[in-house]
């Protein structure tokens, strides 16, 4: 039943993923779009920081964490709270209006310009803005019908095709980045520094997530995507660079057996104080440009006959890559304090 359920979700969160950028890019006036789907990752970042304390406090349930015999209460609770949401969202929806340019893909031309009258121009149909949004909708599904090809063909498509890879690499590159990594296991490192109490201490960054993502909402269409993706990577790569020197320096092997724990900074704090600001600024640097953005961009770079399928692909790359470090940060952590010890071994 856990799978299946699991399963069930995992379908549901993928299609949610899917349709809101490219729905929210659809109705959304040109000057704030980037703003707005934007917004989309900020709810995001409460979901996990809203989450992570639920979790957090669901743990202390009976004897707490250490307690083999803690009751089911602590894995059920975080789980069945998530319904509530989800049935927000289901009844919510009855309350949006279709997208204008899916009404007019399906000829309802009537309804598709009352929909922009009524999010531009407080139902004046006549208002210039929603004539030109609605001329603008038109000259494009003609030139579309008039390319009289199938929106998969059309994927495949010399210029089409190279949109399509550059949507997916930015969704890629978004988790390949690091910080998805860090935030999983951020504990973690928070452990190993050997500063405060690992899971506070660890429960900042998702503050930082939440907080960090405002300027990007508010700035990003001053910023520009490019702008934004080219800095924070840059930034990203120093802060991460700044983190594995410390901790190569610093840190020393963990003498705890089987432990998750496979280096700590001990006696030194301000080493340990360097490496969990370095963390925190990896997070912040990602909430202000490459999380936004790497949302923004797939969304608005396909015309609207493909793209639907073009921003499916790239969600479906992010999902892919967060799966495959789902699955190989664990045992590259253990591959490490494998070689770790045999390199010791050879050395003694």
């Amino acid at each position: 039943m856990l799978v299946v359920g699991r399963a069930i979700s995992g379908i549901c969160i993928g299609i949610t993923s899917t349709i809101v950028p490219v729905y929210q890019s659809e109705i959304a006036p040109k000057e704030i779009r980037g703003r707005i789907v934007a917004l989309q990752q900020w709810a995001i970042t409460w979901g996990i920081l809203i989450q992570y304390f639920i979790q957090y406090g669901a743990s202390f349930a009976g004897g707490g964490p250490n307690d083999p015999n803690q009751p089911e209460l602590a894995f059920r609770l975080p789980w069945g709270i998530q319904m509530f949401p989800a049935v927000f969202l289901f009844v919510g929806l009855f309350f949006l209006p279709r997208s204008p340019r899916w009404l007019a893909s399906k000829d309802m031309w009537d309804e598709a310009i009352q929909v922009l009258a009524d999010l531009h121009a407080s139902g004046d149909i006549d208002h210039p803005k929603v004539l030109a949004e609605y001329q603008e909708i038109e000259e494009a599904l003609r030139f579309e019908r008039e390319e009289a090809t199938s929106s998969v063909r059309a994927l495949a498509a010399p210029r089409m095709l190279k949109r399509v890879l550059l949507g997916m690499s930015i969704q890629m590159w978004s988790q390949l980045g690091g910080v998805n990594v860090m935030m999983y296991y951020i504990i973690y490192v928070m452990e190993a520094a050997d500063i405060g109490s690992p899971i506070l201490t660890a429960s900042v960054q998702y503050v930082i997530n939440v907080l960090l993502t405002l300027p990007a909402i508010i700035y990003i269409d001053r910023w520009g995507r490019r702008p934004s993706l080219l800095i924070g990577s840059l930034f990203m790569m120093i802060f991460f660079f700044i983190t594995g020197a410390l901790q190569a320096v610093y840190g020393q092997e963990s003498a705890v057996p089987d432990s998750n724990i496979t280096w700590i900074v001990k006696n030194n704090k301000a080493a340990s104080a360097a490496i969990v600001a370095c963390s925190y600024l990896v997070v912040a640097t990602f909430a202000t440009t490459w999380g936004s953005a790497s949302w923004c961009y797939p969304a608005e770079i396909f015309p609207s006959k493909v793209r639907a399928k073009a921003v499916s692909l790239s969600t479906a790359t992010n999902w892919f890559w967060n799966c495959i470090l789902s699955f190989a940060v664990p045992p590259m952590r253990s591959e490490e304090r494998r070689v770790g010890k045999e390199c010791g071994s050879s050395v003694d």
